[in-house]
């Protein structure tokens, strides 16, 4: 199964992923309506070292919440499907995960909720 279907499974829901350390990392799930055109640009500019993804990579997951249309959010999830890689950015780093982006572990989190 690819990383972006393993992902779709828990669209619009709290998930629980590892980092590289170990630390469970509490993220929600992008479902499809969730955030226009404009609002994901304007996470990724605010968050990404570039100010923009490069081609091929797609934002699957946030760590933050999504209110009126409008994501408030310290960090996301990006994944190539192509080359089977993801990594965490977070207010300006990134982190890649090790290994493919299709075997990152992914349980029903239990973090703070969202709107």
């Amino acid at each position: 199964m690819s990383a972006t279907e393993r992902f779709a499974e828990f669209a619009g829901q709290e998930i629980r992923v590892t980092n590289e350390d170990g630390h469970p990392l509490f993220m929600y799930v992008l479902a499809e309506g969730d955030l226009d055109e404009d609002a994901l640009e304007e996470l990724i500019g605010d968050l990404h070292p570039n100010g923009s993804l490069d081609e091929g990579w797609t934002v699957v997951a946030i760590e933050g919440e999504i209110e009126d249309g409008e994501a408030d959010a310290g960090g996301f999830i990006a994944i190539h499907e192509e080359n089977d890689k993801a990594y965490l950015c977070d207010s300006g780093t990134i982190v890649p995960f090790k290994g493919p982006a299709s075997e990152i572990t992914i349980r029903p989190g239990h973090g703070d909720g969202h709107s």
